[in-house]
């Protein structure tokens, strides 16, 4: 089977999301939430925290660095648990006056990851409470002062790919749905495309029976007519042949 464009439809491949099993996706979760915690603890200390005299400790900067990027390994089992500790983690720091880009990361493709594969409500119940962990961050830094623009970029990527990925759940619900349907319509299609076969050997077999049962019995009657004029040699000779032609021609209709 070809395709428009000349590709053998039977060869193409599913998308690369099918085809990783939870193994590989987990270990590239892993991989990824090592990547962040390293790329986090590196941006630790910003200078403008350092300024204003508003940056913790640094091994307290680790131990937030790591509850925000870490738990990111488990986003697939447990989405929700992971959005909670992510967000509680950027917001402290939002508080501090500070929004690490890789917490805002790892809290927004969190906040994807719930609203791909939560139930609705449990996806805008996480969200909103993620949501408002957030903003509260926010605004401990905007009434300490140390308000910037940034302290709101987590709370901003977080509701945005909170929405792409319910964009994203909507778009496999409705392909899954559009595939069961054509699925349906296919077996329905093969049922009565089976029934019109069955149909058919029916009526053929009724013609069968009709052409067999008439043959029979024309060969009937010739046989008693033939037994009638055994006794008349020169006529026994030609009923003999009707009932062989009769009899050729009900097999031809058998086979």
């Amino acid at each position: 089977m070809v395709d428009s464009s000349g590709g053998s439809v039977g060869r193409m491949r599913p998308p690369l999301r099918h085809r990783l099993t939870d193994a590989q996706w987990l270990r590239f979760d892993v991989a990824a939430a090592v990547a962040a915690f390293v790329a986090g603890v590196l941006r630790a200390d910003l200078p403008r925290a350092a300024a204003v005299g508003s940056a913790p400790p640094r091994l307290a900067a680790v131990v937030l660095v790591a509850l925000g990027t870490l738990p990111f390994a488990a986003r697939r089992w447990a989405p929700t648990a992971v959005l909670a500790v992510t967000a509680s983690s950027a917001a402290v720091f939002s508080g501090l006056g500070r929004s690490p880009l890789v917490l805002a990361v790892t809290a927004g493709v969190a906040a994807y990851t719930v609203a791909v594969r939560c139930r609705r409500r449990v996806a805008l119940a996480a969200f909103a409470g993620a949501e408002a962990v957030l903003w509260a961050g926010a605004g401990v830094a905007i009434g300490r002062g140390l308000a910037g623009s940034y302290v709101f970029l987590t709370a901003l990527v977080t509701g945005m790919l909170w929405f792409a990925g319910g964009s994203v759940r909507y778009h496999r619900q409705y392909s899954q749905a559009v595939a069961a349907e054509q699925e349906r319509r296919r077996l329905d299609d093969l049922e009565r495309a089976g029934h019109a076969v069955r149909e058919e050997r029916v009526r053929i077999a009724r013609e069968l029976h009709d052409v067999v049962a008439h043959s029979l019995t024309v060969m009937t009657v010739q046989a008693g007519v033939a037994r009638w004029v055994m006794q008349r040699p020169g006529q026994a000779d030609g009923v003999l042949e009707s009932i062989e032609a009769t009899g050729q021609v009900a097999q031809g209709s058998c086979g």
